[in-house]
């Protein structure tokens, strides 16, 4: 009896291993000349190795790996890997696409012409297969370089990496830094563009990885002057890099209160939120005061119009800070407060703060299938470049709500012009 019960906590232990945070990072600089030779890959690795060992990462680091040894890094690391593990992986190097597949180059490769990727590089189809068991997966490609090895039969070298699919109905993302067939920036610096972005990005901000791809987005088309557009593929939920403090919307508001005691003592002003929250002065509320009086007028109208038409809510916040306050538990509990969207809950409420520049849509359960997370991310996109280039509000925020009305008019069969007048 006592060696089945030994055996009992033995199986337990061994199939029930907590969930464990793990990265396999490459970085390949050295590819044997000086013409196909890059700067960073190898500081790119070691920068990000420390970030992620800050959050509770074990991490595994190759560098200037050949292709023998580039994939015994990821069977080993991939052997080791638990059904409830968050995984990493993350590539800095030379990559190419051929006939839609994508190979990540090791050093060492004699690569001359397409159907030597077969032989002389590693498939990342491959690599993403042995880390799809993984509860979660990152799979990160800084590996759009100019590619000096490849030339087409006929024509000029194909650029960049071709589009991939997630291989799993896990969490799974794959995130390129640039657009699939444009060439990404080896970096003037010590690092590129894309990693300078991720690790601020990792630093700075408590937002979940799907938010924070948007503001790395922004980092690096403003560092490359629009020539590179970071982009990602899948669906991943709720992944923070820091972990998160668990705490109630109203211990968050508290504890503002607490960190700003002349804010609040008189209750707060129209520019601060409060603990019995700002009141609504309509549909267009700006307590920033950066919007004019005629496109407050103007939306208000627009807003008031689609009420009437859908029965849809749409209320516009602004505000200059939120004092620590997490963007999404404000606008949550505010749109919540003020009681935006009808009996079915179809409403939307977009948040601006204008000091600290966080944009959040708080979408009501009616709305979901209409406003998707990838409609909102669309106009939070456009939002940012539009502030980033001008800093014009007026414009930013109309785009925003002309946006959202059209969706909203197209699904419910109604000609947008019915609503949007100038």
């Amino acid at each position: 009896m006592k060696k089945l019960l030994v055996l009992l906590l033995f199986s337990l232990l061994v199939f029930h291993l907590p969930a464990v945070r793990k990265a396999l990072i490459i970085g390949n600089s050295d590819y044997g000349s000086q013409e196909r030779n890059l700067n960073n890959p190898v500081n790119d690795a070691t920068l990000l190795e420390s970030t992620l060992k800050k959050y509770s990462f074990s991490v595994s680091k190759t560098i200037n790996v050949n292709k023998r040894g580039f994939r015994d890094a990821v069977e080993n690391f991939a052997e080791g890997l638990q059904s409830d593990d968050e995984v990493i992986f993350y590539f800095s190097g030379h990559g190419a696409q051929v006939n839609g597949r994508n190979y990540l180059l090791p050093s060492g490769c004699d690569i001359r012409r397409e159907d030597d990727c077969d032989i002389e590089a590693v498939s990342a189809n491959w690599i993403l297969g042995l880390l799809s068991d993984a509860k979660t997966v990152i799979f990160i490609l800084d590996a759009c370089r100019n590619n000096p090895y490849i030339k087409k039969t006929k024509g000029d070298a194909v650029k960049g990496l071709a589009p991939m699919r997630t291989q799993s109905d896990k969490n799974q993302m794959i995130i390129y830094a640039t657009e699939d067939g444009t060439e990404a920036r080896d970096g003037e610096g010590k690092n590129s563009p894309f990693v300078q972005a991720l690790v601020s990005n990792i630093e700075k901000s408590d937002k979940k990885l799907q938010d924070m791809l948007l503001d790395i987005k922004i980092e690096v088309i403003e560092a490359t002057h629009k020539e590179q557009i970071p982009t990602a593929y899948g669906i991943m939920s709720d992944f923070y890099f820091k972990p998160r403090k668990v705490q109630t919307p109203r211990m968050e508001i508290e504890n503002a209160v607490k960190r700003n005691p002349d804010t609040f003592s008189s209750g707060g002003g129209s520019n601060a939120p409060n603990p019995n929250y700002p009141k609504a002065v309509g549909w267009v509320n700006d307590f920033s005061g950066v919007l004019s009086e005629a496109k407050i007028t103007e939306m208000t109208n627009w807003i008031t119009k689609l009420k009437e038409k859908t029965d849809v809510e749409i209320a516009v916040v602004t505000v200059k800070e939120l004092h620590g306050i997490d963007c999404r538990v404000f606008a949550n509990e505010l749109y919540k407060t003020w009681g935006v969207g009808n009996e079915q809950d179809e409403g939307v409420m977009l948040l601006i703060t204008t000091t600290e520049r966080e944009l959040k849509f708080e979408v009501g359960y009616g709305l979901e299938s209409v406003l998707t997370d990838q409609v909102t991310q669309n106009i939070y996109y456009k939002m940012k470049t539009t502030l980033m280039d001008s800093k014009d509000y007026n414009k930013a925020i109309e785009d925003a709500v002309v946006a959202m009305i059209i969706r909203i008019c197209s699904s419910r069969n109604i000609n947008p012009s019915a609503v949007i007048y100038k």
